[in-house]
């Protein structure tokens, strides 16, 4: 039923592209150029607008498209980016009804089956299994796949490893359209060679960005000033949330410390550590003029906002760290995501997918960008998370003749993806179905249109500056370690390059 549906909503979205200024279909095929801005904009009569990737005469293409994906559990996903499961009849709901209608259409305009195909994976570091998998199926010949989507951190190792294929050399890649993130192109093109994108193909990566929870009825207990006020007027910092903090603390179990069966300030997890590192203007590595990589760690700067942000995550008194948590749960985010739910905590910060645990709040929460170091900065920064992002990269077994063609899928699959799976994500599932507030929706924009990345995670120093935050977090000294580990990040750095100057 589902399937049909999607299906009669296939048909009624070309009927109606036909049928509102005789606009050209977006099965018409026609010719692109070389990586040349593909995009295609038409407008309904209901005022949105629709987009449409090119599809070249000469497309040609016969059975499925494979896209090879990963989950820690496959049996148990939830939420699908390209239709994983969807015969087995996955739970119906927005998000992945979109998927299947996209899909649907994309294989009706070009001919394909869209298959996705998910490899069990717990490990998403650039050492995980799925990079193993990935590439004894590429190097061995046995690999059927042609797109994977592996997450950021397993997505540098590929590319380093050289299994993927350099979009900016691929014919109909289209990189300038609307549905690729030009952020990301920008932050990891390196020395003119781009090997993955994120864009509206998907939605894991948005859902991977860290935000600031808040209980609505606590901080209007604690006479808190207005956060979405204090956020529009750049006043939203550290020295605020940490503030905040320290107003609401309980020892309900009686124990002499607070814990996570307390009521307390704030609620997350060393991986805080990076988003806040990012949002206050820092990065580990970063392009230079001509493409090329350098490392940006250290500066007089990044070490106060280490400093500043050490102070706040080692504060047991107000903030209780996942971290800590292991020894009570292998998923101790959860049971900070049940204290928040349950009013015990006034904040919680993490990624917004964490918001789906929330929709059983019987308080109102709202919704805030990771906070500002300090007043001086000019905007907030949203970082795609390493570990749980995707990206998107054509595989290196897929035979050369046939690349092209898989750039036109993609890129079709992206557009559509825009047309339907974004909106379903943001405006839908997010702001119309779990946010409780105009001023959430407003703060969720501003968290959106500020995304950006590290490439220091991304590629040379995924583990090691990791190391270098989570270290900090739990209370050495951020100056001292990042010394310690300078020869390591010279040395990856300069492997970084040797590698990207020698790969094809």
């Amino acid at each position: 039923m589902k399937k049909l549906l999607a299906m009669l909503l296939c048909i009624l979205m070309v009927v109606s592209l036909v049928s509102c200024g005789g606009e050209t279909e977006t099965s018409t095929p026609t010719t692109s150029t070389e990586n040349s801005t593909d995009t295609s904009e038409t407008t309904s009569t209901d005022g949105k607008t629709v987009y449409k990737a090119t599809v070249p005469e000469d497309f040609s293409w016969e059975g499925d498209f494979i896209i090879l994906s990963t989950a820690s559990d496959p049996s148990s996903v939830k939420y699908t980016e390209f239709g994983f499961n969807s015969s087995e009849e996955m739970e119906e709901n927005v998000l992945n009804d979109a998927v299947i209608t996209r899909n649907d259409i994309v294989e009706t305009l070009l001919g394909v089956k869209i298959v996705e195909e998910m490899e069990a994976c717990n490990n998403r570091s650039e050492t995980g299994e799925f990079v193993s998998f990935v590439e004894t199926a590429i190097n061995s010949g046995t690999g059927d796949f042609d797109m994977v989507a592996p997450s950021l951190y397993q997505a540098g190792a590929l590319a380093m490893n050289g299994q993927f294929y350099n979009l900016n050399e691929i014919e109909n890649m289209s990189l300038q359209s609307e549905w690729w993130d030009e952020f990301f192109i920008d932050a990891v093109d390196v020395m003119g060679k781009l090997y993955f994108v994120t864009g509206d193909i998907g939605f894991i990566a948005k859902d991977s960005i860290s935000a600031v929870f808040f209980n609505k009825d606590l901080a209007a207990d604690l006479e808190i000033e207005n956060p979405y006020q204090l956020v529009k007027d750049k006043k939203w910092t550290i020295d605020v949330i940490h503030t905040w903090a320290k107003m609401y603390n309980e020892d309900v179990d009686n124990n002499g410390s607070i814990n996570h069966l307390d009521k307390f300030g704030i609620g997350g997890q060393n991986d805080n550590f990076k988003a806040f590192f990012f949002g206050a203007g820092e990065v580990f590595a970063s392009l230079d003029n001509n493409k090329n990589p350098i490392t940006s760690g250290y500066s007089e700067r990044s070490a106060e906002v280490a400093d500043r942000f050490q102070e706040f995550i080692t504060d047991k008194t107000c903030f209780v760290r996942a971290d800590d948590l292991f020894g009570v749960s292998n998923t101790p985010v959860n049971l900070l995501v049940d204290a928040f739910v349950e009013g015990r905590a006034l904040m919680f910060w993490d990624a917004l997918s964490n918001i789906e645990g929330m929709r059983a709040m019987d308080v109102d929460f709202g919704i805030l960008p990771v906070p500002l170091y300090d007043e001086n900065q000019d905007r907030y920064s949203s970082m795609l998370t390493p570990w749980p992002s995707n990206a998107f990269a054509i595989a290196g077994n897929v035979d050369p003749s046939q690349v092209k063609n898989v750039a036109t899928v993609m890129n079709v699959l992206g557009a559509e993806g825009k047309n339907y799976i974004t909106p379903a994500y943001v405006e839908t599932t997010l702001k119309g179905q779990r946010l409780r507030d105009d001023d959430s929706e407003d703060m969720l924009d501003i968290i959106f249109d500020n995304i950006g990345c590290d490439i220091g995670y991304v590629y040379c120093f995924a583990g090691t500056a990791a190391d270098i935050l989570n270290n900090t977090a739990s209370g050495q000294n951020f100056t001292t370690l990042y010394d310690s580990y300078k020869s390591t990040l010279e040395t990856k750095m300069t492997t970084f390059v040797d590698v990207f100057e020698a790969l094809e």
